[in-house]
């Protein structure tokens, strides 16, 4: 089965349509939170939870981010883990930095998917990313891309940031069934 790149954003465009409330009002607490600093990795892991469901057809409720917590230790895990690879990269050349940062993209959805601890989920990301490679790219470039122009303006991030969930999300699951 063939995944294609096309297929995922239509995908994450329906869950979108279906859940914007939420996953707005979501990612509003999200951007909240994250000020503080700490609950910003454990908000950021509640919203994938949320955008799984969603890509799943499964309804979401705006306090549905705060699962995120439940996976406090995991989420910072990841995040931390993710962070200092991709800093490391970064000093070398920068285009290691940039290669991890794209092949890291599935591990907060992988961690929620398969059940995996921090260190497990950023490998499993690395692996399923150099297994769909070319795909793994041009996702990443689209995400980042729209993430960034989304953050000139702040409507743009409250919309572009549950979208790119979304996509990686569904990118994920569609991924994950090839196996």
């Amino acid at each position: 089965m063939m995944v294609k790149i096309e297929d995922i954003f239509t995908e994450a465009f329906d869950a979108f349509k279906a859940n914007w409330v939420s996953l707005i009002l979501a990612t509003l607490v999200l951007m909240v939170g994250s000020i503080f600093i700490i609950p910003g990795p454990p908000l950021l892991f509640g919203l994938y939870i949320m955008c799984l469901r969603a890509v799943k057809n499964e309804r979401t409720e705006v306090l549905d981010i705060l699962q995120g917590f439940d996976y406090f230790l995991r989420s910072w895990g990841i995040f931390l883990g993710a962070a200092v690879i991709i800093l490391i990269g970064l000093a070398l050349l920068v285009l290691p930095g940039i290669a991890l940062l794209i092949l890291l993209i599935y591990a907060m959805p992988l961690s929620i998917e398969r059940n995996l601890k921090a260190v497990e989920s950023l490998k499993a990301s690395y692996r399923l990313s150099r297994e769909n490679l070319k795909f793994t790219i041009i996702l990443a470039l689209i995400v980042y891309a729209i993430n960034v122009v989304g953050g000139w303006i702040m409507i743009g991030s409250i919309l572009a940031i549950p979208y790119t969930a979304l996509c990686v999300s569904a990118a994920t699951v569609r991924l994950l069934e090839k196996y």
